[in-house]
């Protein structure tokens, strides 16, 4: 027989955890010394580029005061005591184009692809003395001279000093024209300086779901909540626990002040079947720590006409971030957007903060990198999907996570139950699963189990335990009766024993298997006295 397959993978495009950008060496100037980068037009008398420590310039002592945006140690400052140009360049290797037409990629540089579009970001902060300043952000096309180039101009502002809190995003969209192209932040005109930090390159279709562009690039912000860009963890320098971030930038509704109100919208994006959209939350959605949902919200909304189809609130007693999702079938197959709304204007706990927007289904192994497509109780199965072996030599899971009860320790139990889904005609549910079933290492089916269980009334329609031998996952299934065909259905996953040893379960790769017609060979033999005494054999397809 055949079978046909039905695995539910993330969108690539979509997804934001990890943002497929080009690599600017040095991109924080983490690194002291102008590192990764070439320094023209200047002297240390006349302007020059360099690194500030700590918000204190090491040179021309004075112009920084408190942290740069990203990162405690470094940032660039260039100073301008007299007319010329003053360019701080990189230059950003492209394919090189054999004779043949082929491409040959430089080392391990992610290079730009001619013709595509980019999202160029910064960001920066300036200071003028005297006279006026024309800085620009340039990209050219270094084979091509420069001459060339795709430019804005920097706006400045008129101050003496630069201060961390002061530093405003930056954008530019271009279309790289040749093999390596040359980004140059250039300082010009009279006496003044220039700030720059976090510089990122990313597709323009990105839609920054991580923000880790460190801009709201691809968001529609309205209000003054959000303030001009994410944060970073010391943004929350108040709170000493984890704040349960993902990458280095995160929104806070916080940065305009515990009054201000406002929302995120994302860019619009077509959800497919039995997916939702998983995202990091934290901060207080009562106006004060005791829980509540009154104020702070997420939603997913339908692009075609604004109509709300789900929401979840702000956890309302920690800042710390937990996992949440978005889910309602009536969405699979629709275009739709995500907005988060702070609309608490309270003096106190009136804020809340998100990040590692990401779409997940109970049928992607865990690949999103969270539990999105799962409703978790108890704290067997800890924050997230586990991704390596935990010391216990578990085995066998699929790609990067799997989900695994002993993150939260062996006596601790929970569960993890997907969202609702349609059970197909002749299907059944395949999965892997690991771990011990009996509270030891023998056989036995007391505790720790996965089931099949119909919706609408939670009653139980098939069960399978961990293997209870080995901490190596294998295939098992779930099965329910033809009686059950396009019934509303859920799995559930219970770790259900509080014994200090061979306690838990591990499960991964849910998918759902439907056997396709094959092919049935019916022999039929004819009497002879029918067809001259010759035997036929008639091939039927089933």
């Amino acid at each position: 027989m055949k079978f046909k397959i039905l695995i539910w993978i993330v969108i690539t495009q979509i997804l934001c955890l990890n943002i497929s950008g080009i690599d600017v060496a040095n991109h924080s100037f983490e690194s002291p010394d102008v590192i990764d980068y070439e320094n023209f037009g200047g002297n240390i008398t006349d302007g020059w580029w360099f690194v500030t420590s700590g918000g204190i310039a090491q040179k021309h002592g004075g112009l920084v005061s408190g942290n740069v945006p990203d990162g405690e140690q470094c940032s660039f400052l260039g100073w301008s005591t007299g007319i010329g140009n003053h360019d701080l360049i990189q230059n950003i290797p492209g394919p090189t184009i054999n004779s043949d037409g082929s491409q040959n990629t430089p080392g391990s540089t992610t290079p730009f692809e001619p013709g595509k579009k980019y999202t160029i970001t910064w960001w920066e902060k300036q200071a003028n003395g005297t006279g006026s300043l024309t800085n620009r952000i340039l990209i050219t096309n270094r084979d091509a001279g420069m001459g060339v180039w795709n430019e804005v101009v920097l706006s400045s502002t008129h101050e003496v000093n630069i201060s961390a809190d002061g530093f405003a995003t930056k954008s530019l969209d271009f279309t790289p024209v040749g093999r390596t192209n040359r980004i140059a932040f250039r300082l010009t005109g009279l006496q003044g300086a220039l700030a720059i930090d976090n510089i990122s390159i990313v597709s323009a279709s990105s839609n920054n779901w991580s923000f880790e562009m460190g801009t709201y690039h691809a968001w529609t912000v309205s209000g003054d909540c959000w303030g001009g860009a994410p944060v970073t963890t010391n943004f929350e320098d108040w709170f000493f626990g984890t704040m349960n971030t993902k990458g280095r930038f995160y929104a806070n509704s916080r940065v305009g002040g515990e009054l201000a109100v406002g929302t995120l919208q994302s860019r619009n994006f077509t959800l497919e079947e039995n997916y939702g959209v998983a995202f990091l939350i934290g901060g207080y959605s009562r106006g004060g720590t005791g829980p509540g949902t009154d104020y702070n919200y997420v939603t997913l909304n339908l692009a075609k006409d604004d109509t709300e189809l789900a929401r979840v609130y702000a956890p309302g007693m920690t800042p710390k971030m937990e996992w949440s999702c978005l889910w309602t079938n009536i969405a699979f197959g629709k275009e739709v957007y995500v907005k988060a709304v702070d609309d608490a204007a309270g003096t106190a706990y009136a804020w809340f903060d998100v990040d590692a927007f990401v779409l997940a289904s109970p049928f992607n192994g865990f690949e999103s990198g969270s539990f999105g497509g799962w409703k978790k109780s108890g704290t067997a199965f800890g924050n997230e999907p586990s991704d390596n072996d935990t010391g216990a030599g578990i085995g066998g899971w699929n790609s990067n996570y799997y989900a695994l009860s002993l993150s939260g320790g062996e006596i601790a139990t929970g569960s993890l139950r997907s969202e609702n889904f349609t059970y197909p005609t002749n299907s059944y549910v395949q999965f892997l699963i690991g771990g011990y079933s009996h509270g030891g290492s023998g056989l036995g089916t007391n505790y720790n189990y996965v089931t099949l269980n119909l919706a609408n009334d939670d009653s139980e329609l098939d069960r399978k335990y961990a293997p209870g031998t080995t901490a190596t996952m294998s295939t098992s299934v779930l099965i329910a009766a033809s009686s059950y065909y396009g019934r509303e259905v859920y799995i559930e996953v219970i770790d259900d024993c509080a014994n200090g040893t061979f306690a838990w379960l591990s499960v991964d790769e849910f998918k759902i298997i439907i056997p396709e017609p094959g092919f049935l060979w019916i022999i039929v033999l004819i009497p002879p006295f029918l067809k001259g005494g010759r035997g036929i054999f008639y091939g039927l397809l089933s």
